[in-house]
């Protein structure tokens, strides 16, 4: 992770305020937390910064719907609500066959999802760098729900070796 205040990093936080449609301190925080996640994976074209996949989606939509179940079972339904309308319109988009039109600025949208289900996409795909759980699965499993531990996976993101660097381009019409 970055420590300091550095000119990659605010030019990270720019272009994921431009995506993410946030202010520049949410987008300052997002970059912190995917800070540790090296360049050539951030600028890649299916990064979480590119054009999301068949594969990457599912894998979100499946990680949203198991944080919905998660917190039905510890009692949270307002979360549990949340979590499931991430994963349905990640799901909708994914039938609709339109996979190659998911991104970031789309996702972040839609009508309900919120600066807590940004930041989770935004944790999950730095966990899947780091092979680890996101921090909200953690807290899940610290708060008893034992039946998500059943079925817990690690975060999955595939990130194809044609690495571009998207500050060096001229931006997609």
């Amino acid at each position: 992770m970055r420590q300091y205040i550095t000119s990659e990093l605010n030019t990270l936080a720019w272009e994921i305020s431009k995506k993410a449609n946030t202010s520049w301190g949410g987008a300052f925080r997002l970059a912190i937390l995917i800070g540790g996640v090296p360049d050539t994976t951030l600028y890649a074209h299916d990064s979480l910064l590119g054009c999301w996949g068949h594969a990457n989606s599912r894998s979100l939509a499946s990680h949203f719907w198991s944080l919905a179940k998660a917190y039905q079972e510890v009692n949270d339904f307002g979360r549990a609500t949340a979590m499931k309308g991430a994963a349905r319109y990640l799901y909708r988009v994914l039938d609709a066959d339109a996979k190659d039109q998911m991104d970031l600025k789309a996702f972040s949208a839609e009508s309900g999802i919120s600066t807590g289900i940004i930041e989770e996409t935004f944790d999950y795909f730095a966990a899947a760098h780091d092979f680890r759980l996101t921090r909200r699965s953690q807290q899940l499993l610290s708060r008893g729900a034992k039946d998500f531990q059943k079925v817990l996976k690690l975060p999955y993101w595939s990130i194809t070796q044609e690495h571009t660097d998207r500050r060096n381009t001229p931006p997609l019409p």
